[in-house]
């Protein structure tokens, strides 16, 4: 585990030095990020003024959702997203063999060894969006309670980069550059910024067990907003290791097809 802790210090600081050196992309992605937290939050502002619930919350909650699913978002674009862009460079090109000699887990690698400091800087004006809306709640609110949201939140951050590995395994079997499956994904993935109760159904089911964007997100903030309901918590542990497991095990797999630059 310290090696690991080491060896991920070792990315953030490289990836830090290399943000520096290009000041104007830096900034403008942040300024990116920031539009879109806005125009997110904007959206949720504009529909409490013609109706006064959403999937059961009132306009506090939704902004408490909201700001969960931010989190997650700034999480994910910090840690996660600029690496699976390139994964696939990695498969097609027969890169990975560069990986898979390292006396590490080709995983941890592939999937975190870029840093995006610039999603960074907007995840800590996320977290300062989510304490203010927790703050504007009614009520009193437990420390207890906003600590298990928070775990629940960043076991949806694993649910999402669970997925984000399934939709990059069939490139390991087709010759493809990824760029559709990783816009699929993008594109499915804005589920997590509705409220689960506005599904109903097969399409429900498949968003909380097969493609779980909404155990990611509103699941939880059902479980903070909501009385408490231990089917919703079993709901999010159970999907939770399932993904975990299958996705294990179709990693275990992807290698074993993978056709490197040397074969």
């Amino acid at each position: 585990m310290t090696r690991y802790l080491r060896l991920y210090g070792a990315f953030v600081k490289f990836s830090v030095m290399q943000a520096t050196m290009f000041r104007f992309d830096f900034w403008l992605r942040i300024i990116m990020d920031i539009l879109y937290y806005a125009i997110s939050i904007g959206i949720m502002i504009v529909l409490f003024e013609h109706t006064p619930w959403l999937g059961g919350w009132n306009r506090e909650q939704v902004l408490v959702f909201i700001a969960g699913a931010l989190l997650l978002d700034g999480v994910t674009m910090t840690l996660f997203n600029n690496n699976f862009w390139e994964l696939s460079g990695l498969i097609n090109e027969g890169r990975l063999d560069y990986y898979l000699v390292r006396p590490v887990s080709t995983l941890f690698f592939v999937s975190l060894r870029q840093f995006a400091v610039n999603s960074f800087v907007n995840l800590v004006l996320g977290i300062a969006f989510l304490i203010w809306t927790i703050n504007q709640l009614p009520g009193p609110v437990s420390f207890g309670g906003v600590a298990l949201y928070v775990i629940l939140v960043l076991n949806g951050v694993l649910l999402m980069y669970l997925l984000r590995i399934q939709f990059t395994l069939p490139l390991f079997w087709w010759q493809s550059t990824g760029m559709g499956l990783l816009s699929l994904f993008h594109t499915v993935g804005k589920v997590t910024e509705r409220p689960d109760r506005i599904f109903y159904g097969a399409l429900r089911w498949f968003f909380v067990v097969v493609f779980p964007a909404l155990t990611a997100i509103s699941l939880p903030a059902r479980l903070f907003l909501d009385p408490w309901d231990w089917n919703v918590f079993f709901t999010i542990v159970g999907v939770s290791i399932f993904h975990w497991c299958l996705t294990l095990f179709l990693w275990s797999r992807a290698l074993r097809a993978y056709g490197s630059a040397s074969s």
